[in-house]
């Protein structure tokens, strides 16, 4: 979400915007969320199913930058739909990041994962969709300029490899 463009109507200062936390609230500040203030874009990318179901608040405030006392804030909410997944701490939880090797003339490539996974639930359901379990995305060359991420509308396994 793009901010609008700030004036100073009394020509006297610079304006500026500063995202911050509102203390008083059982939920906290967004994770998720993240602000180019060279660009006046905020970002919210949710990537986890334990934002569901939750309320997060932040403040939008528009001041000028040699002066604390003129302040507008604009006060946020942001309602997660989804039924709230509460986090275990009893299980041992491994952060698993992957990566697509380059794609050959019959787009096929090897996936990389940081830690050793186990796909043979994958290979045992056939019918579950590789790309219906995991978030893979794609980015054109006009990325730079749009910062729009492509999802991937389908992506076949064809094999699980000797290391599974």
């Amino acid at each position: 979400m793009t901010l609008p463009a700030l004036t100073d109507s009394d020509k006297n200062d610079v304006p500026m915007v500063v995202i911050g936390k509102m203390e008083a609230q059982e939920e906290k500040f967004p994770p998720f969320l993240h602000f180019d203030n060279k660009t006046n874009v905020i970002y919210m990318n949710p990537n986890s199913k334990y934002y569901a179901g939750r309320v997060y608040y932040f403040t939008i405030v528009v001041k000028e930058s040699n002066s604390d006392s003129v302040k507008y804030p604009y006060y946020c909410t942001v309602k997660m739909t989804g039924d709230k997944v509460e986090y275990d701490n009893s299980i041992d939880y491994t952060d698993v990041n992957y990566t697509i090797s380059m794609l050959n003339e019959d787009s096929k490539g090897t996936l990389f994962f940081t830690s050793p996974v186990n796909l043979t639930f994958l290979a045992q359901n056939n019918s579950m969709r590789f790309h219906e379990m995991f978030n893979i995305f794609w980015r054109d060359t006009t990325y730079r300029t749009n910062n729009k991420n492509h999802t991937l509308l389908d992506f076949e396994v064809d094999s699980y490899g000797e290391d599974n």
